[in-house]
């Protein structure tokens, strides 16, 4: 490393000589010559020389034309540190490991101020002097750690080195012929273990399989995963059509699960947590019938017109059995939707889902997809585009018209949908009065007051209800004494 030497040298009478200034340091045994023949320029970057010393002083001598030297110490000694820390030491370190992430640890000596990973010294921590830990990032394959450390003079020490892999894990329940394969990644801590039992089948089949053989459960001390792992079982003898399932004990019912391959002797799926799994022979499969598809309760069809926040019901129908929590809405191709429903039979299911301010439709043409699936995964789509135009309000009621004066009941303005401002104005076309229906309400009561709280006189009055995306409904009103 370099530091700046800097001086002041001046002569009144015949001036200080061109290249005159030389630099010297001392410990104390000998003055050392750094360089000679400088120019009066105050400043000069030296080159630390590689020695211990806490005695160390300057020394700068000028000389003037008349060939008159003098020369200056620095004031005060300072310190050259030119031995290295010793290198540090790195824990035993987990590997190979399923884990994007470890923790690891280490001792450094005394001196050791700055301990640095692969070039970073962020995210160390110094639990005390003689020790380090901090938490690395890792990627799949080979990783090559190397831990230097430096001290306040900058000295940095040889290289400890370790190595993680990562990498996937595999666990096989030999006489089974079960296999779970761990993505590196997927758990949020080290699998230790799986282990692999029989159980009988809990619950009933579902709906258009046929048992085969009895479940198994796959345990370990990490059950759940953030991706999913894969899970590769046996095809029990004369199983054409295999499905692989999970037990769901909060909803009592067999799950299906995502395929991944097969051959003619196995079955490998997917699934985000370990339980209770097993093999069913399908034999359904036909996707469940969506009929009966209403908006505001009129059928649709491609094309029609519909409301910004329209409501929405239908029908599912199965030959074995509907999947009522599998079913979903999808608008312009944006992330599904669960659609809620109740089963009015194992074979049936109404289903309805209105949409709110958070998934109001724009104006214009938007495509519809709804997603129905039976408990063996067979799904069927119904898909449709419609037109969605401003809020339909051609159902509105102004009631009583005429109004009489001093009426115990207020005129009651009906049929709203939500998000009406309606509006009342005199002959001469001043505003009289305005409200809004609260959110559910389809109708408003005006008192035949004015905004300020006094009656209105008898006349003619003119409304105007008019909806956030559009919509617009007018008439006339009646006030009679």
């Amino acid at each position: 490393s370099t530091t700046a030497i800097t001086w002041s040298a001046s002569d009144a009478g015949s001036g200080i000589a061109d290249h005159s200034i030389a630099l010297y340091y001392t410990t104390g045994e000998g003055d050392v010559l750094i360089t000679d023949n400088l120019s009066n320029s105050g400043s000069y970057d030296w080159a630390i020389p590689a020695i211990d010393s806490k005695q160390v002083k300057i020394k700068a001598v000028a000389q003037d034309n008349v060939g008159e030297s003098n020369e200056d110490l620095s004031d005060s000694v300072f310190e050259i540190d030119s031995t290295p820390p010793d290198p540090p030491t790195i824990d035993p370190v987990k590997s190979p490991t399923v884990l994007l992430s470890q923790g690891i640890s280490g001792t450094k000596t005394f001196d050791a101020a700055i301990i640095l990973i692969n070039g970073h010294s962020e995210n160390v921590n110094y639990p005390s002097l003689t020790a380090w830990s901090a938490s690395v990032s890792l990627f799949k394959g080979i990783n090559t750690l190397e831990v230097v450390a430096y001290d306040t003079a900058g000295n940095s020490s040889e290289a400890a080195e370790a190595t993680i892999e990562v990498k996937d894990l595999n666990f096989t329940a030999t006489d089974e012929e079960i296999s779970v394969t761990v993505p590196a990644g997927a758990p949020s801590e080290e699998v230790e273990y799986m282990d692999f039992a029989r159980v009988a089948l809990p619950g009933v089949n579902p709906a258009g399989s046929l048992a085969l053989e009895q479940a198994i459960q796959i345990t370990s001390n990490v059950n759940s995963f953030s991706s999913p792992i894969e899970i590769t079982f046996p095809i029990p003898p004369g199983a054409s059509h295999p499905r692989s399932f999970i037990w769901d004990p909060a909803g009592n019912k067999w799950t299906v699960l995502p395929l991944k391959s097969s051959t003619a002797s196995s079955i490998t799926f997917g699934s985000d947590q370990l339980g209770v799994f097993a093999v069913f022979e399908v034999i359904d499969f036909n996707g469940p019938t969506v009929d009966n598809v209403k908006i505001g309760g009129r059928n649709v069809s491609s094309g029609d017109s519909i409301i910004s926040k329209p409501s929405l019901t239908l029908d599912i129908s199965d030959n074995y059995a509907v999947d009522a929590s599998q079913m979903f809405i999808s608008v312009d191709g944006a992330a599904p939707k669960s659609l809620s429903g109740s089963k009015a039979s194992q074979t049936s299911a109404s289903i309805s889902y209105t949409f709110s301010d958070s998934d109001k439709l724009s104006l214009g043409d938007h495509t519809f997809k709804i997603t129905a699936a039976d408990e063996v995964g067979n799904t069927s789509i119904w898909e449709t585009t419609l037109y969605v135009v401003g809020d339909s309000i051609s159902g509105l009621l102004i009631y009583p018209n005429p109004y009489t004066l001093g009426n115990a009941n207020c005129i009651k303005i009906d049929g709203l949908t939500e998000d009406v401002h309606v509006r009342i104005y005199d002959i001469a076309g001043d505003l009289v009065w305005s409200g809004q229906n609260m959110p559910g309400s389809a109708s408003l009561t005006w008192d035949a007051n004015n905004s300020s709280g006094n009656q209105v006189a008898p006349g003619i009055y003119f409304y105007v209800a008019v909806t956030d995306s559009g919509g617009k409904q007018s008439g006339k009103i009646a006030i009679i004494r």
